[in-house]
This record gives C-alpha cells, structure tokens and sequence, in this order.
C-alpha cells in the first residue's frame, strides 16, 4: 500500500512540474531573443518506477532533476564550473529556481554580446 502511495504522489508531483516546464518556456520565449531554447530530456523509465529524471540543458546551464514522491533533487552546474545540489518539495520553488537560473543566463550573454560587438 506504502508503495502505491509513494507512485501516486510521483505522478501528482510529475504532472505538475511537467506543467511548469512547459509555463518556464512559454516565458523564455517572452525574454529571449536568440534562437538558444530550453531541451528537457527525460529518462525512459516505467511508469510504475518510483521515481522520474530529466535533464534540462540552455546555453551553459545544465541541470538534473530526479523526482521522488513529493520530492525533487536537482542537481545545477554552472558556468564556472559551480555545482550545487538542492531539494524542493513544490513545484513553485522549482518554478523559481528555474527562472532565476534562465535570468542569469540571459543576462550573462547579453554581457558577453556587447562586450564582443563593442570590443
């Protein structure tokens, strides 16, 4: 029984942050200019595998996501080689995150791109 409560709060959990990742590039596309675009990958596992993982790839930022229960482990490196590791439990401070992490990629290759257009 403990089982098919753990696969049930998965898949409650899985169909939300499905639902973010579709809103965070819905965003994207509203502050993005280049043709860079989010790629998620997620792993072929079984449905009825207690647990579900992605990969989120834009520009530098690489990020892995494994979703257990009400749980998401998301482990980001970044550009300087930076590695952190961090656990949330809705999809909204995931959705925060994720934005943040996307800004700072924007912002970082605007730098970049005037830096070169001015140099």
């Amino acid at each position: 029984l403990q089982k098919c409560v753990c696969l049930g709060a998965k898949l409650l959990f899985e169909h939300k942050i499905r639902a973010t990742l579709s809103e965070i590039k819905n965003w994207l596309g509203t502050k993005n200019t280049s043709p860079d675009t989010i790629t998620v990958e997620w792993v072929p596992l079984s449905i009825f595998d207690l647990r579900s993982q992605f990969s989120l790839k834009f520009r530098r930022l690489l990020i892995d996501v494994t979703i257990e229960r009400e749980r998401m482990t998301v482990t980001s490196f970044g550009e300087q080689n930076e590695f952190r590791k961090v656990s949330y439990h809705s999809a909204i401070e995931f959705e925060l995150f994720l934005q943040n992490q996307l800004q700072n990629q924007l912002r970082l290759y605007s730098r970049k791109d005037v830096a070169t257009n001015n140099g």
